[in-house]
């Protein structure tokens, strides 16, 4: 069976996860996987692909295997969406979580054959991915990601703060754990009682934390619901949310961005670049500190680092061991600013296979050049009813989906829209600001 607008050749295998094309390899082609629950993979995948033909004395090809159709032919492994088009529904985007992707892609049969034969063929198969974690074991690809087990324990808020943290002295909010809901409703009642904020130990993009004014938010919250541990803090008014990207290897840390965060509420919708904060050296130190710290573990590759600045002082919010939402921006950057250094597609490739950055990075800056980012959300149940071009003036249109796509569920985008720009970072966001509402014009 295949669903009507979308690539020919592509089947929907019932008892399979995967909605896949038909795959043709041809021998004359080195195959590479991009692979994740967004599109920041594929830029990645396609910066590296040039480094990887001078390696192999071959063509490279990109194989995208996202949880979404992509304007590119791509493996969708989702079994929810996959379930809505052999209901008969469009084709579309159901939000599900990397952990989640990773557990249906090693247990499709789908990807099973399709590395096996990209594995006899070439040995392995180097794979960018958003992030590696335990549910991923498909023998013969090789991640360009951090340890899928260091990402798995440095990713729980709850280690990050009897770690890192704690080894670290890293200034944190006043923050209390509670082993279960009804033991964060007795911390909250005997030690906030007013503003407080509670973060479940797996959490992103705003998911899995709640701001809390009053004892109902964390009872009727349903983001907090079924973790087994919490960590409760004070709420602080927070002025700024700068954020890092670093990558880990041998021969050092670099930190290629720092940028500000743009956020709604507690809900990440871009960055803004350079960072306007005046802390810029003391966060940089904290992330090389932080580097240091995961380099002694084992860890190799990219890594975030989150923070928040409030009454004039640096505050620590969360690591996130993966790439971050700016990486795609933070790599052209650094591609303009630093063209003699390694892109930051190779550093993370080179960092997870060969342990090095091949440079180094001591005195080495990050890119001060002015961009913006910005994630165009599409409210459930409303369907795409035109194509996306690629760009609004200025403003370059990416993550683009087909045309028809339907949004199923929360937490799902439209598009990513980016700026660059020589002027000031108010016009920057002016621009955005602008080419947003176009674009969820085209949504019904």
């Amino acid at each position: 069976m295949r669903p009507a607008s979308f690539q020919k050749g592509t089947e929907i295998h019932p008892l399979d996860p995967a909605i896949a094309p038909e795959m043709k390899l041809d021998p004359e082609k080195h195959y590479m996987l991009s692979f994740g629950t967004n599109n920041k993979v594929v830029d990645l995948a396609h910066d590296l692909a040039p480094m990887v033909q001078e390696e192999t004395g071959k063509p490279v090809e990109v194989i995208n295997v996202l949880t979404y159709p992509h304007a590119m032919p791509t493996v969708i492994v989702n079994s929810a969406l996959k379930e809505k088009v052999l209901d008969g529904m469009p084709l579309g985007m159901y939000h599900i979580s990397p952990e989640e992707m990773n557990r249906q892609a090693t247990q499709s049969g789908y990807m099973q054959d399709l590395v096996e034969r990209l594995r006899k063929r070439q040995g392995s198969v180097l794979t960018t991915m958003y992030k590696n974690t335990p549910e991923l074991d498909l023998e013969g690809i090789v991640p360009l990601a951090p340890d899928k087990h260091l990402v798995h324990y440095f990713d729980d808020k709850v280690n990050q703060r009897l770690s890192v943290v704690a080894d670290l002295g890293l200034p944190i909010p006043r923050t209390l754990r509670a082993n279960s809901l009804e033991h964060l409703l007795d911390l909250y009642d005997a030690e906030f009682k007013g503003d407080a904020f509670v973060m479940c130990p797996y959490s992103s993009f705003g998911s899995g934390t709640q701001v809390v004014k009053k004892r109902s938010d964390i009872s009727d919250s349903p983001k907090l619901k079924g973790a087994k541990q919490y960590l409760l803090s004070d709420l602080l008014d927070v002025e700024q949310s700068p954020s890092t990207l670093g990558i880990i290897a041998a021969d050092g840390i670099y930190v290629a961005g720092l940028t500000d965060q743009l956020l709604d509420g507690t809900e990440y919708k871009g960055n803004l670049s350079p960072t306007t904060v005046k802390q810029k050296q003391e966060i940089k130190e904290m992330t090389i500190a932080i580097g240091e710290y995961l380099h002694d573990k084992g860890y190799r590759g990219p890594f975030g680092v989150d923070y928040m600045i409030a009454d004039d002082k640096v505050y620590f919010t969360e690591i996130n061991p993966r790439i971050i939402g700016a990486t795609p921006e933070i790599a052209a950057a650094h591609a303009k600013y630093h063209p003699e250094l390694p892109g930051v597609a190779q550093m993370i490739y080179t960092a997870t296979v060969h342990d090095t950055l091949g440079f180094n990075p001591n005195g080495v800056e990050a890119s001060p050049l002015v961009w913006a980012s910005r994630l165009v959300a599409a409210p459930p149940g409303t369907t795409l009813t035109r194509e996306l071009p690629r760009r609004l003036g200025d403003v370059v249109v990416k993550d683009r989906v087909p045309a028809g796509s339907h949004f199923y569920n929360s937490d799902n985008d439209l598009c990513r829209i980016v700026m660059y720009g020589n002027g000031s970072a108010q016009e920057v966001m002016r621009q955005l600001d602008q080419k947003e509402k176009i674009l969820t014009s085209y949504l019904k």
